[in-house]
């Protein structure tokens, strides 16, 4: 694997691992959202991914800061 793919890769997974973590806590509304210290989200690099993937839409944040993945189908939550 090139350097480019591996740089590929562990993003990816970050990422997945960001979602996993918010997923695993039950944090699937707004009722439900939770803290990143709650999700053990506490790496600057951490919250960064965190960040960008509220800007990408795939995390939503409540007003008090908190997060969620918005459960749609009530299948894949």
């Amino acid at each position: 694997m090139s350097y480019i793919g591996a740089l590929a890769a562990a993003r990816i997974g970050a990422r997945k691992n960001i979602e996993k973590k918010i997923r695993r806590k039950g944090a699937v509304s707004v009722e439900t959202a939770i803290t990143p210290e709650e999700a053990r989200i506490t790496s600057k690099r951490e919250l960064g991914w965190l960040n960008q993937l509220v800007k990408e839409g795939k995390i939503k944040e409540t007003s008090d800061g908190r997060y969620y993945i918005e459960c749609k189908d009530g299948k894949h939550c």
